[in-house]
């Protein structure tokens, strides 16, 4: 059984919260107007635009988390169960279950219980 260690991965050349950091810087500078006039839209629209980005990585990111999780979770369960069912016997079976011998009720048994019903049935 061969096991595989995991890849290292190189970071990213720019995280998800720089993004979100020049994305404030950019949108603060259409706010105090230090962009001209003509480059106000651009600037905003570029800050907005980051934000949008910062969310669509962090939406991407924990969901790549929860699949992470439940793939680890998954190889878990199964390597339990061949774990279990290696120590188990093959003919190993649970005995039946030992059924209890029913006695009918005699008529007036029978008539008690009739009787108990209905009284019930009447009160409600």
């Amino acid at each position: 059984m061969s096991t595989s260690r995991p890849t290292r991965q190189e970071p990213p050349l720019i995280s998800a919260s720089t993004i979100l950091i020049l994305s404030g810087v950019l949108i603060g500078m259409t706010v105090e107007r230090m962009a001209g006039n003509d480059l106000s839209l651009y600037v905003l629209s570029c800050g907005l635009a980051g934000i949008l980005a910062f969310v669509a990585l962090d939406l991407a990111a924990t969901r790549r988390k929860e699949q992470q999780a439940e793939s680890e979770k998954r190889h878990a369960e199964d390597r339990l169960d061949r774990h279990v069912m290696s120590l188990s016997s093959i003919t190993f079976t649970l005995p039946p279950p030992q059924l209890e011998e029913t006695v009918p009720l005699s008529e007036e048994e029978l008539l008690e219980v009739f009787a108990t019903i209905r009284e019930f049935d009447l009160t409600e």
